[in-house]
């Protein structure tokens, strides 16, 4: 029987609204907050935060028929594959949709490539950083002046 995900924004000052809809069955879509708590105040979806965290969570666990450690070791990535880029509105997904992605985020991570991390050394500070981020004292030092390190 196929499943799908519907997502509702509440513009009157409620929680959105997420259905699972099975065949002709509509119920709301379990949050999982035994499973990992990050927004008890509900769903959100189009950017990266907690009530996206919570919403790609109960997917992964819904999708993956119950599967907490599994959807706790990809749900974060996919928030950030297909959650953080909802409309804002409304929007719906297949439960194949959801398994399809859980499964390429999964090969993702397999891949050894993706382990291997370069490093850089920050020519102020001398720490060893991930090449593809700033220094994190360079980082923190723009964060404290507004501006200062990013222009270096």
């Amino acid at each position: 029987m196929s499943v799908s995900y519907h997502g509702l924004r509440n513009h009157n000052g409620g929680p959105n609204t997420v259905t699972r809809l099975d065949g002709q069955h509509g119920r709301p879509l379990d949050p999982c907050l035994d499973v990992r708590n990050h927004s008890p105040t509900g769903f959100e979806w189009g950017y990266g935060g907690s009530g996206p965290a919570q919403l790609a969570l109960a997917l992964c666990v819904d999708a993956l028929d119950g599967d907490d450690a599994r959807a706790l070791r990809i749900y974060q990535h996919f928030k950030w594959s297909v959650v953080g880029s909802l409309d804002a509105e409304s929007w719906a997904l297949t439960r194949e949709e959801v398994r399809t992605t859980i499964a390429r985020i999964e090969l993702d991570l397999s891949d050894d490539r993706l382990l291997h991390v370069e490093t850089t050394t920050c020519p102020f500070h001398g720490t060893a950083h991930d090449a593809r981020y700033m220094c994190l004292l360079c980082e923190g030092e723009a964060k404290a002046d507004g501006e200062g390190a990013w222009n270096r």
